[in-house]
């Protein structure tokens, strides 16, 4: 299969695609990205848009209203049928293909079970339309890999996952084998931990069976200072890739104190 990659902003011999751009003082930039499932994938990068809007009107102007939507007073939300002339005819807007919007999440993909106009371009800073067959939505991500479920501990063997942070030390985290993950095959430069799950590399690791059910775990150390954790925050991510390049992400609960 030919993947044709459009990028905007981009000059080389793939192309560009020009997204209008609104300005304005109180502007964020997003990523959008319409992958039209046949290979075509064109990206928007850095488009300015008002802080006030949310990713209907976003890609309202990346298309320039080329959009086939209908609006659902009942969901609150408008449902994207055909986008720039592909997809679902207007006489049968629930036909055989349809659109997901994702959320890109540091290295994973999600797909929101929300509408389009409930979620503000300040929620996502990079964010993708998919077409899929109706029978395969949602199966697949829009680009890579689907993310993995981890299971973490913070701390292990703490009974209180406490998080100082007036210490200049680390934490240790461990990231658990089970019969359908192995923490093995993890690649440790690739681990992020903290407040989003994009923050403190690793500094150390090292594999043991930190639970004693006979799987080999991964122990990771992070450096407190680096964690971008605050006061009020109860729970702490980490995000990485398998050796093979697989996304996963884990999240565990954590009480921090300290200032």
């Amino acid at each position: 299969m030919i993947v044709t990659i459009i990028v905007f902003g981009l000059s080389s011999t793939i192309g560009h695609a020009n997204a209008a751009t609104q300005n304005g003082a109180n502007n964020v930039s997003v990523n959008l990205l319409i992958n039209y499932g046949n290979g075509t994938l064109v990206w928007y990068n850095q488009t300015s848009v008002p802080s006030s809007w949310n990713f209907f009107n976003a890609t309202e102007l990346v298309t320039r209203g080329n959009l086939g939507a209908v609006f659902f007073a009942s969901f609150g939300s408008h449902f994207v049928y055909s986008i720039n002339g592909v997809g679902c005819p207007a006489s049968n807007i629930f036909c055989d293909k349809a659109w997901g919007f994702w959320t890109l999440d540091g290295i994973c993909w999600d797909l929101p079970f929300v509408g389009i106009d409930l979620i503000p371009v300040s929620q996502a800073a990079t964010v993708a339309w998919f077409l899929t067959s109706a029978a395969t939505f949602g199966q697949t991500p829009p680009t890579g890999s689907n993310c993995l479920n981890a299971n973490i501990a913070v701390k292990p063997g703490d009974d209180q996952t406490v998080i100082n942070l007036n210490t200049k030390g680390v934490v240790p985290v461990a990231i658990l084998s089970t019969p359908t993950f192995d923490a093995t095959k993890v690649n440790p430069l690739t681990v992020r931990f903290g407040r989003t799950g994009t923050e403190a590399a690793a500094v150390h690791f090292s594999l043991q069976d930190v639970n004693g059910d006979g799987f080999l775990d991964m122990v990771l150390q992070f450096r407190v200072q680096s964690t971008g954790l605050q006061l009020g925050i109860s729970q702490a991510t980490l995000m990485g890739r398998t050796m093979d390049g697989t996304p996963f992400r884990g999240s565990g609960a954590i009480q921090v104190i300290g200032s």
